[in-house]
């Protein structure tokens, strides 16, 4: 013989189901939603674009931007510009900046170094030939240093712009559909 539920069973068993069904939207509503993004802009502290995101990890972000029509890349932190290599023939970083030579036909953007005053962008001078040259010191992000004596391959540069004139840190991204 067949037992008559009680309504309070019911009621129970409704109440679990309810329970049940609440706790699993509850974890399909927390699941993240991952959509592509179209570009990423790198912007200054007024919210002035500084130039889209190519990349970059850790230590700074690749910018790609356009100075008097070369497309020049550079590397900027939060904080400021990621400061490139300037070899000087020269001691204490002193004469014709220089930059490590690199063939124009193996790239698709001007070689480009950072560096005082400011952050003033060099780059390679163009229709002027790379030369073997005596390197004395360079200078890298963390300053000026003797360098080995040692005859190597570079291109002399010229100064292009102070990013300091233009762009103000600290910098962001921002995403654009």
């Amino acid at each position: 013989m067949m037992r008559k539920r009680l309504p309070t069973e019911i009621g129970v068993l409704f109440l679990g189901l309810f329970a049940c069904l609440w706790f699993a939207a509850a974890a399909l509503a927390q699941k993240p939603t991952v959509k592509p993004v179209g570009q990423v802009a790198l912007v200054d502290s007024t919210g002035k674009i500084v130039g889209h995101v190519l990349g970059g990890l850790g230590w700074g972000t690749t910018v790609l931007l356009k100075i008097d029509e070369r497309l020049v890349a550079v590397n900027v932190r939060k904080d400021g510009y990621q400061q490139g290599t300037l070899y000087f023939d020269l001691p204490n970083c002193l004469g014709i900046p220089w930059l490590p030579f690199v063939s124009p036909l193996s790239s698709f953007l001007t070689v480009a170094s950072i560096g005082p005053p400011g952050n003033t962008v060099y780059v390679p001078q163009q229709g002027v030939p790379s030369a073997h040259v005596r390197i004395q010191s360079w200078l890298r992000s963390d300053g000026c240093s003797p360098f080995f004596n040692e005859t190597i391959h570079v291109t002399p540069t010229e100064s292009l712009i102070n990013l300091d004139t233009v762009f103000t840190p600290p910098f962001s991204v921002r995403t654009a559909p």
